[in-house]
């Protein structure tokens, strides 16, 4: 169900190499990726989404919206859904910020639906 709308993401931007939601526990719910970056994934989104939404507060900036982190060799986004949820995606270097900070609400906004489909 909810990877339907992750295999979308990944497949209609191609700079997306990896695309998980994970819940609060660091616990994989539904991916599209290769299993070797999943086993890595879920934990330090975890942490750096912790982290990031405590440096929030703290700073008074609110709560965490998205996580952003530009490597040399490519993009990390994490966008809290709530609920202890995240979305997380991994992109090549060569992915255009913007379009992807889109792509990933619109596959947020569809894995919401879903989920609020299987729990009404």
């Amino acid at each position: 169900m909810n990877a339907s709308a992750l295999d979308t993401l990944r497949t209609t931007t191609p700079e997306v190499k990896a695309v998980a939601l994970i819940d609060g526990d660091g616990t994989i719910l539904a991916s599209s990726s290769d299993r070797e970056i999943e086993d890595v994934v879920a934990p330090i989104i975890t942490t750096l989404t912790t982290i990031a939404a405590r440096s929030a507060q703290e700073l008074g900036r609110g709560g965490l919206e998205t996580l952003i982190i530009e490597a040399t060799e490519g993009l990390i986004l994490a966008r809290d859904l709530g609920g202890g949820c995240t979305l997380a995606c991994i992109a090549t270097r060569h992915a255009g910020l913007g379009l992807l900070i889109d792509d990933l609400a619109a596959c947020a906004a569809a894995v919401d639906t879903f989920g609020e489909a299987a729990h009404g």
